[in-house]
């Protein structure tokens, strides 16, 4: 008798088991599915275009006049003067397009590039050792260190000649304005959208005002994605 019950407890502990096995097995295979159904159902990007390997950005207040340029650096006002090597021609070329017979006027530069903070010779107060330009990722005679900068990302279409931004989660449609992000945009729908209804996924940093937003920074632009 004793061995019979020993029998039957030993027997449902290892049908207890069996069942705790097979209920933790389609728990899993569950989890997996659903894994895999939000895949599917998340948009996947078809081409992405990088216009910026950094992953910080350099702003501050840039002027040139007479041979002679210098950075304002916003995060602290430390003044740096920029070296006249690597993408300085560049920045040269949009600057004096940006400002036209104003030279000197001081514009603000997002870029990317190499800081030298030892001072420079002859030292003088509040001068760093020197800027090198990497890559320009805009300039902008309208905004300013004081305005605040924040990272935007949505859809972009094109709409008779006007770049329209939607951000993710919003209803109201904002202008894309500014100079160099706004002609790298205008370059890779021309390039890649081939629809009047298309549309591109954009990260960008930048500048909000009412009904526009003034990109600094193209972080990433994808083809037939959308906000997830």
């Amino acid at each position: 008798m004793n061995g019979e019950q020993t029998f039957g407890q030993q027997k449902k502990e290892f049908a207890g088991k069996a069942a705790a096995g097979l209920w933790y097995a389609c728990l899993v295979v569950w989890v997996i599915f659903f894994q895999l159904l939000s895949g599917c159902q998340r948009p996947v990007a078809k081409a992405v275009v990088p216009l910026a390997a950094a992953d910080t950005t350099l702003y501050g207040m840039f002027a040139y006049m007479a041979d002679a340029a210098i950075f304002i650096r916003c995060s602290d006002g430390k003044r740096f003067p920029v070296v006249m090597e690597g993408k300085f021609s560049e920045l040269e070329r949009s600057y004096l397009q940006l400002v036209g017979e104003e030279a000197g006027r001081r514009v603000l530069l997002a870029c990317h590039g190499q800081l030298d903070s030892r001072p420079a010779a002859p030292a003088e107060e509040g001068i760093g050792g020197g800027l090198r330009i990497d890559t320009v990722f805009s300039l902008s005679a309208t905004l300013s260190c004081a305005d605040q900068l924040a990272v935007w990302a949505g859809k972009c279409r094109w709409q008779q000649g006007v770049l329209l931004f939607l951000p993710c989660g919003e209803k109201e449609e904002l202008r894309i304005a500014g100079g160099i992000p706004e002609a790298a945009l205008r370059a890779v729908w021309g390039k890649y959208v081939h629809s009047s209804d298309g549309a591109l996924y954009v990260e960008l940093e930048g500048v909000r005002r009412p009904a526009e937003l003034y990109p600094t920074r193209i972080r990433m632009i994808a083809i037939n994605d959308d906000c997830q």
